[in-house]
């Protein structure tokens, strides 16, 4: 017999006991009583048992849980650099960089000039050439003490990869979701 069913007999032995005249106190049977808690003290054992099991397997699952939820994570972010990698304009923006930085010098000056203009002076080309691909980088933790990343501060896109589009995360998604 389980502690909840013990303490539900011992309710109505009691409410149902008859009362003393003239008081608030009520008669009882002392055996009724005793064989109850008896009952009461045979079940909390096993129940006590039963309770540390959960417990346990309770921080099992959470750690199981957590697991799988970083494995779903992952995968997504996985997807997300991979659907990102694939959008034409980060594919053409990574193309034309790489053949930018393979022309030769005198007509990668001129690229730069008619790209930027000379409206600071003359470009000068000093060091050696270098090129950032695009993507999308996302934050893996969002919040920390005293802390949030919120909106862009939680992923960083390099702003040429968005030009003609408002939104290159709302465009990937879109286009991936057929």
């Amino acid at each position: 017999m389980d502690v909840d069913t013990v303490l539900t007999r011992l309710e109505a032995l009691i409410r149902d006991a008859r009362a003393v005249p003239m008081s608030a106190s009520c008669m009882v049977h002392r055996d009724d009583v005793l064989d109850l808690i008896e009952d009461a003290r045979r079940s909390l054992p096993s129940q006590l048992g039963d309770a540390q099991k959960v417990l346990t397997q309770r921080d099992a699952v959470v750690a199981e849980a957590r697991d799988q939820s970083k494995a779903i994570i992952d995968a997504a972010y996985a997807e997300q650099a991979r659907l990102v990698a694939e959008e034409e304009v980060v594919v053409e923006a990574n193309r034309e960089a790489e053949r930018m930085i393979a022309l030769p010098d005198e007509e990668f000056h001129a690229e730069l000039e008619k790209r930027f203009g000379l409206h600071l002076g003359d470009l000068k080309v000093v060091g050696p050439r270098k090129a950032f691909p695009l993507g999308l980088f996302t934050a893996r933790e969002f919040i920390a003490e005293r802390l949030a990343l919120v909106g862009d501060a939680a992923h960083v896109i390099h702003p040429i990869a968005g030009q003609g589009s408002s939104n290159l995360g709302f465009i990937v998604r879109c286009s991936s979701s057929g």
